[in-house]
């Protein structure tokens, strides 16, 4: 790798002999197998020719031939590559000398997972936690937050596209900047369309599933309307408590939990003949307890 940072004689320790003494430069190394391989999937090149490139070539070009090939005789170096793990460059953590890189806050589709270096681990070493009461001296909250690659697949948060890391390594602009507000007039725009209204302020705000549970009934409802609620538990009751907060004329069906509501229960009488004609009807389905609507599966009406 050469030294892309200008350095004294005197911090490039020529004629020591010893390269850990030496200036570090800009280095690239660390990244230079992700930085490429991302760059060669965008343009429909594979990972076979990358290997080619930066390792069987690199190694024949200085006359290595027992570097840079799976072959009988030669060096087991080899690297784990996983494609689908994005990676944001952080020169704090990189194993370089000096933490100095050009892809610092970068973002990658793919990430180097194992480094074998003559059949020997290299990579990732044994490192303290950075969080925790395990964290020692200059860990703790203080340190860089580094969470381990999880695939995502649950109600909650999901496993992010690259494309939205990327976004979210952008920087950051003030609230009134012209950038800002070409960008949420054309982000209105487009949410226009997939809600289908020309209602000009169009936007989204975030919140968990109990909010916008919330934004729909405080929407829909207005005082004295009539809603029928069946409470199977903690929501229900939510859900009631939201009604007669925006004045409406909330009637509940306590339901033991685990049990249905049947249909015609109540007809003529009772909360479902006090709520006829009523405006509208909210229910939560048991997403919080699936194992107990499981296990109820069989004798639920």
């Amino acid at each position: 790798m050469s030294d892309h940072s200008p350095a004294t004689a005197e911090l490039k320790h020529r004629g020591g002999g010893d390269l850990q003494q030496a200036w570090g430069g800009v280095s690239g190394l660390q990244v230079g197998f992700t930085a490429v391989a991302h760059e060669a999937r965008r343009r429909g090149i594979g990972i076979e020719a990358v290997s080619r490139w930066m390792a069987r070539g690199t190694a024949d070009l200085v006359g290595l031939r027992h570097k840079g090939r799976i072959a009988v005789g030669a060096d087991a170096d080899l690297v784990v590559h996983d494609p689908t793990v994005p990676t944001v460059v952080d020169a704090a953590r990189l194993a370089h000398r000096n933490p100095l890189t050009a892809y610092d806050g970068q973002a990658y589709d793919g990430r180097v997972l194992r480094t074998v270096v003559r059949g020997r681990v290299i990579a990732p070493r044994r490192a303290r936690p950075l969080l925790g009461p395990d964290a020692g001296a200059g860990g703790g909250v203080t340190g860089q937050v580094h969470p381990p690659p999880r695939l995502l697949m649950g109600p909650g948060p999901i496993t992010a596209d690259p494309r939205v890391l990327r976004a979210m390594s952008a920087p950051l602009v003030g609230q009134f900047d012209p950038f800002m507000t070409a960008t949420m007039n054309e982000v209105m725009a487009l949410y226009r369309g997939v809600f289908d209204t020309a209602n000009e302020q169009t936007f989204l705000v975030d919140g968990t599933s109990r909010a916008g549970i919330e934004a729909a009934l405080v929407s829909l409802l207005e005082p004295g309307d009539r809603v029928l609620v069946p409470v199977f538990g903690r929501f229900g009751h939510l859900l009631a408590e939201i009604g007669y907060r925006c004045g409406a004329e909330v009637h509940t069906i306590e339901v033991p939990w685990g049990r249905g509501v049947r249909p015609g229960a109540g007809r003529g009488g009772g909360p479902l003949g006090a709520a006829e004609g009523a405006r509208g009807g909210a229910r939560r389905h048991l997403d919080h307890d699936v194992p107990t609507a499981r296990r109820h599966r069989g004798r639920l009406p």
